[in-house]
């Protein structure tokens, strides 16, 4: 047994749940084991379990959270979790089970007002030898600090769109250039094609060939502008499993005028059979394509006689793939080197300062790390780790 009073005056919400219902379906179920995690049970036995645990009483803090008088009792904690919380919360049980006694998750409370409350919930029992008494659900409002994370979160998904938006503007021009020459073959090659039509003996093999020329060329233009949009839009991240060097690839379609142009060469050291990294794809390219970008203004601005520009991908030891940007311009001014990074401090005549930092946020938001080696006279090198999924961190082909 419990102090009722002391739950009724805890400052954050508390559920006592009957379980007695629960527990003969735990232990009807087939492949009852608990060493295994909830998440293997079928849908059928989710619903089971979160219809036969029972609310049986209920504080005040946690009536402000659900909207549920404390008088309401005898009603299903199906009805009181949103439905995409009720396996969560057969996970946790399932824990409990297994004697863990550090359970928790979050939950998204649809409040009768219409308002959604965010919620950390915790579960735990009394200790004794009966499992099948009662457990209870806490429930702490951290709605504040979902919100903040939410706002900040917004905030740096605006300033990365801005620093995108200036980096195209700054390479309009090039993206111009690069766009006209696959529509200038486009043209070049119909004609041509046209010529071989109209001939006495048309060469249609000729013709053939022509027409794969043309397919390609509208291909390549249109992928310039699939990746154009890409970069303007402003969405809400979205992480999928990705090769770091198709993110290269895309990269260099981007910059290849714009390094013609300042006359930089390019050189790429691209490893391999590198396993995928859960990223966002249009974020980690705007690092990619940012740091080459300066890597080639400083080469251009700092009169390099030998202006090469080399990006390296490889896998850095144990759970991260790298990426590697590095010029052969005169290397960082160490005066300026700490500052790099920070917001609005830019080594630019035309810079607004916020490339480098938005990169670092990018970065370490992925939960990876980007650090810089730089030598005067010998040039700098930006190198970008990110993270693999867990289920892809093994060693490291030699």
């Amino acid at each position: 047994m419990t102090d009722n009073s002391i739950i009724a005056s805890m400052p954050f919400g508390v559920l006592q749940l009957n379980m007695r219902d629960a527990w003969p379906i735990i232990q009807g179920l087939p492949d009852f084991d608990t060493s295994l995690p909830g998440h293997v049970l079928e849908q059928n036995s989710v619903c089971a379990l979160v219809n036969a645990s029972i609310v049986q009483s209920s504080n005040a803090a946690a009536s402000v959270l659900t909207g549920r008088s404390p008088d309401d009792r005898a009603v299903p904690i199906a009805a009181v979790l949103p439905v995409e919380s009720h396996r969560k919360f057969v996970d946790a049980l399932w824990n409990l089970m297994d004697e863990n006694t550090d359970i928790s998750f979050e939950v998204t409370l649809q409040h009768p007002s219409g308002t959604e409350v965010h919620a950390l919930a915790n579960l735990w029992r009394l200790p004794g030898p009966q499992w099948a008494g009662d457990v209870y659900l806490g429930l702490t409002n951290i709605t504040p600090r979902v919100t903040r994370e939410a706002s900040k979160e917004n905030l740096q998904s605006e300033l990365a769109h801005a620093s995108r938006i200036s980096l195209l503007g700054e390479m309009t021009a090039s993206i111009a250039h690069e766009i006209n020459q696959p529509l200038t073959s486009v043209v070049t090659n119909a004609e041509a094609g046209l010529r071989w039509l109209r001939r006495e003996e048309p060469d249609l093999s000729e013709v053939s060939s022509i027409l794969e020329r043309i397919v390609n060329s509208g291909n390549r233009a249109a992928d310039i502008i699939t990746t154009m949009k890409a970069m303007a839009r402003n969405g809400k991240s979205h992480r999928i499993s990705l090769h770091i060097n198709d993110i290269v690839d895309e990269a260099v379609l981007i910059l290849r005028s714009e390094l013609s142009r300042r006359q930089v060469g390019l050189r790429l050291e691209l490893s391999a059979d590198l396993p995928p990294v859960p990223i966002d794809r249009t974020q980690i390219l705007q690092v990619v394509v940012n740091l080459a970008l300066n890597a080639a203004q400083a080469m251009a601005d700092g009169q390099a006689w030998n202006r090469t520009l080399k990006i390296r991908t490889r896998q850095d030891g144990l759970g991260f793939v790298a990426v590697d940007v590095e010029d052969s311009g005169p290397g960082v001014d160490p005066k300026v080197r700490d500052r790099l990074f920070e917001s609005f401090y830019t080594t630019k005549d035309s810079g607004v300062g916020i490339g480098l930092s938005i990169c670092r946020s990018i970065v370490e938001a992925h939960e990876g790390s980007i650090e810089l080696e730089s030598s005067p006279h010998l040039g700098a090198r930006f190198g970008v780790r990110l993270p693999l999924a867990p289920s892809a961190r093994t060693e490291p082909n030699p």
